[in-house]
């Protein structure tokens, strides 16, 4: 992880990222970038474009991809921030919720999910900000949200 800060609204700014820290012989095959991880978690939209991808004295091996995700149901989560308990609205019909943390493991799974109202015991997780994905019995993703535990 390497974070950089945006400090720009409405404009283009170059963002640098240093990577001194890697080892020299060092091969990998994709990079992943995160836009706005420590925005606001309320789950306002924001668009963030980039270009002009430069490593060391040369381009980007390869072609930079953009990929156009399905529009999810936001999930209606609350308290956010939360302490201990986590109340999500279920009314995608979801069967299942994943909780995730930002580097994409699984922290928690709950199956088999019936109710309008689902209450997630979130006490034990390490404070930070999670990603909650909600799928239908056909195992699709048809919603998501993301909550701040304090």
């Amino acid at each position: 992880d390497i974070p950089v800060a945006n400090t720009v609204v409405g404009a283009w700014e170059v963002l640098t990222f240093d990577f001194a820290a890697v080892a020299d012989d060092a091969n990998y095959m994709r990079l992943t970038i995160f836009f706005d991880l420590g925005i606001d978690a309320t789950g306002v939209d924001v668009t963030s474009y980039f270009d002009d991808l430069v490593i060391g004295d040369g381009d980007c091996l390869g072609g930079v991809g953009v990929f156009n995700p399905v529009k999810l149901e936001e999930l209606n989560i609350s308290p956010n921030p939360a302490q201990d308990i986590l109340y999500i609205e279920n009314n995608q019909n979801i069967e299942r919720i994943v909780i995730y943390n930002l580097m994409g493991k699984e922290i928690q799974t709950v199956n088999d999910i019936n109710n309008s109202l689902i209450e997630l015991q979130v006490e034990p997780f390490v404070p930070a900000t999670y990603f909650i994905a909600g799928y239908d019995r056909m195992g699709n993703l048809v919603a998501s949200g993301k909550f701040v535990k304090e």
